[in-house]
């Protein structure tokens, strides 16, 4: 399964504080294998606010990768071998990883022991026959990219004076402590009660 964080399973860790994409491998969670069982600096931290991942499995080892989703392409964070049971001192119930052993059933943004420490927002996930190329690998990351996550910006604040929010307008975000769209007063036209429009000052409208 794919793990994305910073955790520290025996130790292992990524480059610098991560969070990095990651293996679980069951009864254990590596950022890479062989002789980057436990240290992988290759692994670099991926910290933009959309993350795509990917995790590959072949006879012979399995390949990590993980980008921006929202620009850029994948890069591969560790191809090789997997955990070296010599340094991991712990490689699932048999004491290996190798050769590659698949049970349990598919699962999409959850983890299999039911924990509910993590943190943030599955959106979508894939799935690719066999060991996918590196040519699939860029089709789906564009394929992704393509969807267009971003963050929305906050909606600025109502600011409705007199009926109309074009009366203050220039002047929002306009709320005051007391609920009053002020600002738009001009000394001396209107006092401290009222809002000046182009009829004239009137009565101040609570901002809604």
């Amino acid at each position: 399964a794919i793990y994305f964080g910073n955790a520290h399973w025996h130790q292992n860790t990524g480059a610098g504080e991560g969070p990095w994409v990651g293996a679980d491998l069951e009864q254990g969670m590596y950022y890479g294998g062989g002789e980057q069982t436990q240290v992988n600096n290759n692994s670099l931290p991926l910290t933009s606010d959309f993350v795509s991942l990917s995790l590959k499995g072949r006879e012979d080892g399995f390949t990590l990768k993980g980008g921006d989703a929202t620009q850029g392409s994948f890069r591969t964070m560790y191809d090789g071998p997997r955990p070296d049971p010599v340094i991991a001192g712990l490689c699932g119930k048999s004491g290996t990883y190798q050769p590659m052993k698949k049970q349990g059933a598919i699962i999409l943004a959850t983890g299999g022991d039911q924990s509910n420490a993590a943190e943030g927002n599955f959106y979508e996930g894939f799935m690719a026959t066999g060991y996918a190329s590196d040519a699939t690998d860029a089709a789906i990351q564009q394929n992704i990219i393509g969807v267009g996550y971003r963050n929305l910006e906050e909606p600025a604040p109502a600011c409705y004076c007199n009926g109309q929010d074009t009366s203050c307008a220039p002047h929002c975000p306009c709320q005051t402590a007391t609920g009053y769209c002020q600002g738009w007063d001009s000394p001396g036209t209107c006092d401290a009660t009222q809002d000046r429009t182009l009829s004239g000052c009137v009565p101040q409208t609570l901002v809604v």
